[in-house]
């Protein structure tokens, strides 16, 4: 796997090299690094968006370049694991708006750095994880990580993905039990969400990124919106 580091500072830049191959080596796995010193030469480059992970650091020159950079990758697609260098926690609502793993805290530790690899791994076999399912008499493969939400529909179950909608023969019970992956939350009754695929969260449902909303069941309300949370800021940025 090959991952991007974007740091204007050589020395930073060198560390964050080394660790890289530390973790490549005590890992026994294939990580290479590829350096950039400036988010332009990131953005220009034909492998990025390719890449596993992007360590980037925030501000670069004064300015916080890394925040824009990142913003153009989500929205040109980039499904891989973005990594924050910061000297400042003041970015913290930056990186969850572009799904960021991790922030690294200069000076960077190589504890924190294997942290936020496995976090990069991690992602890594979320994006290649998938289920089989029937729909209009025909096996399927359907990416985890396109599926924006289930719900029941009468008898079947229609997956609502990037790609479309995907009617299910099976009923709503039986599909909750294939997305049992910790990304996927009951939010309703009859409707589970990918809380990866949620823009934001409002007062009666869950926003998603593609302008669709997923309910959230009025009753549960603030223990569901509590598991979202916990996804995002806890799980996924614990340590922090």
């Amino acid at each position: 796997m090959y991952i991007a580091i974007c740091e204007d500072n050589p020395a930073d830049r060198a560390i964050l090299a080394g660790f890289c191959s530390r973790y490549a080596q005590s890992h026994s796995t294939a990580v290479d690094a590829i350096l950039f010193e400036n988010t332009a030469a990131l953005l220009a480059d034909d492998r990025t968006m390719r890449m596993g992970a992007v360590i980037l650091d925030i501000q670069m020159n004064g300015f916080a370049y890394g925040v824009e950079a990142a913003r153009t990758l989500r929205q040109s697609g980039y499904q891989g694991g973005l990594v924050f260098v910061t000297v400042s926690t003041d970015y913290y609502a930056e990186g969850f708006e572009v799904g960021a793993l991790h922030y690294l805290v200069k000076p960077v530790r190589y504890d924190d750095f294997e942290d936020a690899m496995d976090r990069v791994m991690e992602k890594q076999d979320q994006l290649e994880q998938y289920i089989t399912v029937t729909s209009n008499r025909k096996q399927v493969d359907i990416p985890l990580r396109g599926i924006l939400y289930a719900m029941a529909e009468g008898h079947k179950t229609i997956l609502h993905t990037t790609a479309g909608a995907v009617p299910v023969n099976l009923p709503f019970t039986e599909v909750e039990a294939l997305l049992s992956d910790s990304r996927f939350l009951k939010c309703y009754r009859s409707c589970i969400v990918n809380m990866e695929q949620v823009e934001r969260v409002e007062e009666v449902d869950f926003q998603l990124k593609n302008g669709e909303k997923a309910p959230i069941t009025q009753r549960r309300a603030p223990q569901i919106k509590a598991q979202y949370m916990h996804y995002m800021f806890g799980t996924k940025k614990n340590g922090v």
